[in-house]
Parts: structure tokens; sequence; C-alpha cells
């Protein structure tokens, strides 16, 4: 794990046009947090979601009244299983969308041997706060080169020469929340950046099918449509659902 200097640091700069305070925080999680959580953390209702004990890294943002904040990223299990996937599979050139914490630059540079890192791991950051609050940990690193833009907007063909493509890998995660709004935007990404990598080359995005599977049963909802719900509800990416999620959707009879 990325030794992180200072757990405090902060960074003035926007969410989603509200002004605030960008905070790189440690948190703890005891037993007895978990286990008296009636939400998605408790692994009693919700296995696959659950935090287990340990201390961990966030990144919040506060806004300047204190009326709002939110969690954008953490390192727990969950969020660190989530990436999984794309862990295994990046290789050569990689691309990311989402800079976060550096779960990425942690798990595909300082956790790997010289030889099996990628040759260029080229991150797109669209806000400039996240990029001043987290490059310093990451800056030793020659593999990487964080760009400040908008993942919808980019080409690779605005930072020539130091970024060279097709890639082999490419993975989007700037989303803070699973939610089927998101799986819009992911189609949007996977048509856009498709010209951009190799024939055989990976492309993924954070939590995608759970964010199909929220979609799906949703329509379904809606059209009172039970037996699809019914599967859904009991498919592969159902199971592993938090509770929070059938809290807001209307389930037919």
């Amino acid at each position: 794990m990325i030794d992180y200097l200072n757990y405090s640091a902060e960074e003035k700069g926007e969410y989603k046009g509200v002004k605030g305070l960008f905070r790189l925080e440690e948190f703890e999680v005891e037993a007895i947090d978990i286990l008296t959580h009636k939400g998605d953390g408790n692994p009693l209702l919700n296995p696959n979601r659950s935090v287990t004990p340990g201390v961990y890294t966030r990144l919040v943002f506060i806004s300047e009244d204190g009326s709002f904040n939110r969690v954008i990223m953490s390192d727990t299990p969950a969020e660190r299983k989530d990436h999984t996937d794309f862990f295994n599979r990046a290789k050569g050139r990689v691309l990311v969308g989402g800079l976060g914490i550096g779960l990425c630059i942690e798990q595909l540079i300082y956790k790997r041997s010289k030889s099996d890192r990628p040759k260029q791991l080229v991150i797109i950051e669209n806000n400039p706060a996240i990029i001043r609050l987290m490059t310093p940990y990451f800056i030793e690193w020659t593999e990487v080169l964080v760009v400040q833009a908008d993942v919808f907007k980019w080409s690779p063909d605005s930072c020539k020469p130091s970024v060279k493509y097709p890639f082999d890998s490419i993975w989007m995660d700037i989303w803070d929340e699973i939610s089927d709004r998101n799986e819009a935007e992911m189609t949007t990404l996977a048509r856009k950046y498709t010209h951009w990598k190799t024939r055989e080359g990976y492309f993924g995005c954070w939590a995608r099918a759970e964010c199909k599977w929220m979609r799906d049963i949703r329509k379904a909802a809606q059209e009172k449509n039970g037996k699809v719900v019914k599967r859904l509800m009991n498919n592969k990416v159902g199971k592993t659902m938090m509770p929070s999620v059938y809290s807001n959707i209307v389930i037919p009879l």
C-alpha cells in the first residue's frame, strides 16, 4: 500500500459546482461499527460489499458551509475488488479515466516489479484540485502521466508525443456511486474509446455490471414485470447488490 505522508492533506476546489475542500484522510472501521450498521456495510445484510475491520484511506469533499459532504473514493476491500478484473488484465499501454486516491497507480506501478509494469499509464482527471492533492504521492514514477481533461472530450492526439496509442487496456472510474444513471455514460465512453484501443484490448468501467442490473430492474419494476424482477434479484449480480438498492425500487407483486 502506498505510504501517504499526510493523511490530513487538503486542497480547495469544486465538486459538481459546489465550492469546498477535498481532504485525504485515514479512517478506522471496528467490528462493532460493522455489526451495528443497518445499511450496506453490514456483512449480515450484504457480505459482498461489507467493510472488514481495519484502517483505510478515503478522499472526501466537504462544502464550504459544511452542509454537504461526499466520499469520492476509498480503498476498502469492496472498492479494491471492483478493480480486480482490470488489474489482472492491465498491460502494455494503459489508460485510466479518474484519478481518485490512485488505486490504479498503487496496483499497477507500486506493487509490480519494473519489468511487469505497464509501458505507460495515462490517467485522465478533470478536477484540478484532486490532481494537486494526489500527484505529489506519485511524482517519482516516470511511467505515470496525469492529464487534466474531461474524458468525454479528451483525445490522445491532444497529448502527442507524450501519449502513445492504441491502448492495450482502458479503465473508466469517474463515478462516485453505483447508479443506473451511469450506464448511458459508460456506453458513450465505450464507443468513444474503441477507436483508441487495440483490437484485442480491454475496456472496462467501474461497477458496470451493477449499473446495468439497476437499469434493468428499475425498468422491469416500472413495467410491473414481476417475473423479470424476480429473475434479476436472483441472478449473480442481484445477489451481490446492496440492500439500499431495493429500498429505492418499488417491487411489483
